[in-house]
């Protein structure tokens, strides 16, 4: 055989076992770019899921907050002296719940900032 044959076939050779290499590297890297987006699709489920749960917890919160005014607004034309008028009693009545509630759920909450602080 002769050396440019040679040559010729042995470059054939190396070029086949790089395009398989090449195409390994590749579908690896498919692969890989596939679990991410799987990955990826699974994080945006959740934070749509998150994003309407926040918004249903909102907007009962901002019902809620619109009947107790109503609600108020109607104890001061009954009794205008009732204790529960006093923004101190409303706020500590507020608070306690909220407290029992957010240690309910594992989490630690400050009375003195009114703030929900970290878990348990």
């Amino acid at each position: 055989m002769s050396d440019s044959l040679f040559s010729y076939q042995q470059g054939l050779s190396q070029g086949n076992t790089e395009s398989i290499v090449a195409i390994r590297e590749r579908n690896d890297a498919v692969g890989r770019a596939n679990e991410w987006k799987n990955f990826s699709d699974k994080l945006q489920d959740k934070l749509d899921k998150a994003e309407l749960d926040f918004v249903k917890a909102e907007s009962g919160r901002i019902g809620f907050a619109h009947l107790f005014r109503v609600v108020a607004e109607e104890l001061k034309r009954v009794d205008p002296n009732n204790p529960l008028l006093q923004k101190e009693n409303q706020l500590r009545i507020v608070e306690t719940k909220v407290a029992e509630k957010v240690t309910e759920m594992g989490y630690v909450y400050d009375t003195e900032s009114g703030q929900v602080v970290g878990k348990r």
